[in-house]
């Protein structure tokens, strides 16, 4: 079977990271183990992952 999609040429190892970040965090509502789990040393770059969660 062969499957045609431009959008999973899109697909990289950051947006693996992304999703990781996003659902760990809306797990855990915890945003300190959240960086943690990223391995994060500013809560800033931690925060990028938050910012879209509606909740």
């Amino acid at each position: 079977m062969k499957v045609y999609n431009p959008r999973l040429k899109k697909v990289t190892l950051g947006s693996f990271k992304h999703f990781f970040g996003t659902m760990t965090y809306y797990k855990t509502k915890d945003i300190v183990y959240t960086q943690q789990a990223l391995g994060h040393r500013n809560i800033q770059n931690t925060i990028v992952y938050v910012h879209m969660m509606n909740f």
